[in-house]
């Protein structure tokens, strides 16, 4: 997995972004180390053919896939004031709180903050 600031660096633009962005999805994939069930490949890239045959998970888009990257054992809270407010997640002991324009988004950056940590 990647290091500490990498991960805070990409929560950081998580948080920032103003929507899905496919681009981040990836970034993350990169920095967790994400690979589909079976498929074993170096560190660091994703070979093309893995993303358009399996297709990484639309962390940013999807709240399903968002709560794919809540580290074990944390437990974790989602709010969204139905566009009147930033949604916002909490992780943790509530020392993980992060706020962004969808509810994928501020989980994404909440779960990417809580693996910083050491949260996996």
């Amino acid at each position: 997995m990647a290091g500490a600031d990498t991960l805070l660096a990409l929560a950081e633009r998580v948080e920032a972004a103003g929507a899905p962005d496919r681009n981040l999805d990836e970034e993350i994939a990169v920095a967790i180390l994400w690979r589909p069930s079976g498929v074993c490949e170096a560190a660091g890239t994703i070979p093309w053919w893995l993303t358009a045959s399996f297709g990484i998970p639309d962390y940013t888009a999807s709240l399903d896939a968002a709560m794919k990257l809540v580290p074990g054992g944390w437990h974790w809270t989602v709010t969204d004031y139905q566009g009147a407010a930033p949604a916002r997640a909490i992780l943790g002991d509530d020392s993980i709180i992060c706020t962004a324009t969808t509810p994928a988004l501020a989980l994404t950056a909440a779960c990417l903050r809580a693996r910083a940590r050491g949260g996996r």
